[in-house]
Formats: structure tokens, sequence, C-alpha cells
């Protein structure tokens, strides 16, 4: 809902205010709900830019504001903290994050090319044949695992960045541009090209 958008929003930005004790403002604020009367004084908190009727709600601010020091920062709590987050993670079995850690294996290995389960199995630290059998508790496939990660980039970068098709096909590590247009076709019923033009005519 809006409230909701506009509460996290600016809660974020008033968070980062109070903790560095810096003007913090974003380069550019989105909001997917439309424009209204009392717009302008979004922009007058924000401090910045405010689009209405965007695709989502984002903020956008450098990554140096990550850097900057927190006033209150209580290092004798962040060690207590870390120690009993540490201790939480180690309660999580591997099985519960077994989907998560191949999700996350198989996207950032893209770029070097369709990483294989055997490769992925290795990188987890098991034999493929191990890897397949867990996921297979799980109802899992590796393969469509796979598909429906680069089905998902795939339209994004398509219906949403200026990249050529041909860099979008060697992101996600196709060899040429003719076998990504026809799994992008096999995944939507259109080649990647037609469903760009056809996104941007909407």
């Amino acid at each position: 809902m809006r409230q909701d958008a506009e509460f996290a929003m600016s809660f974020i930005a008033k968070s980062i205010r109070e903790l560095s004790g810096r003007g913090f403002s974003p380069r550019l604020v989105e909001f997917s709900h439309g424009l209204f009367a009392e717009a302008r004084r979004h922009q007058q908190f924000f401090d910045s830019e405010v689009r209405f009727e965007q695709r989502e709600n984002r903020m956008h601010f450098s990554r140096r504001v990550m850097q900057y020091p927190v006033l209150s920062a209580d290092l004798g709590l962040l060690e207590a903290l870390v120690y009993y987050l540490d201790s939480r993670l180690q309660l999580r079995s591997e099985e519960e994050d077994l989907q998560a850690k191949v999700v996350h294996l198989i996207t950032v290995s893209l770029s070097e090319g369709l990483p294989d389960l055997s490769r992925v199995a290795g990188q987890l630290g098991m034999s493929g044949r191990t890897l397949q059998r867990k996921l297979a508790e799980k109802n899992l496939v590796f393969s469509e695992m796979l598909e429906s990660i680069c089905r998902s980039i795939a339209r994004e970068y398509i219906l949403h960045t200026d990249y050529s098709v041909t860099d979008i096909a060697m992101m996600l590590g196709y060899t040429d541009l003719s076998s990504f247009s026809r799994a992008y076709k096999r995944w939507t019923g259109v080649g990647p090209q037609q469903a760009r033009e056809a996104g941007r005519a909407s």
C-alpha cells in the first residue's frame, strides 16, 4: 500500500540521518503509486528528486553511505550480537539452506558459463550424486533450478534494461546469441528482441 511504502522509505532515510549525524539525501526516490497533491512534501523531506508511477518502490544512494560511522556504536554490544547470531546460524541445518546456496552459486557462476551439477556440488564440498539426492529430497531438480534462474534474470534484463541482447546472453553464460534466443523463445513464446519491443510499446 502507498502508506507502507512511504513509511518504509522515510524510516530508512531518517534512520541513516540519526545514526550518522549527517544530512543524508538520497540521489533519487521512486514510488510505484501515482502523483498526488502533497507530493512536494516528499521532496522536502528526502531533499532529492522524487518520482511517482515507477515500476518499484526504491531509494537510490551512493555506496559510500554504507561506510558512514554510527555515532552510537557500541563495540561490546556488537561482539555480543555477532556471537549470538553466529550461534543461531549454526543451528540451521544444511538442508534448510541448500536451496538458497545452490541458487546463489548458480547465479554468481553464470558469467563464466552455464554451471553444471558437478561444478556446483564441488563448490558445496559434495559429489554430484549427493547434491542430486539432497535436491530430490526437497523435490528439486538442478536443471529446472538453473533454467528458472536464467529465465527470471533474462526476462528482467530484456524488459527493464538497455543491455544488448548479445550482452545479456553472455552475462547468462550462453556462448552464442542463437542459443540464448532459442531458450528465451522456449521460455516465453517470443524471441528476446520481440519481447523487448513489445514491452517498450506497452
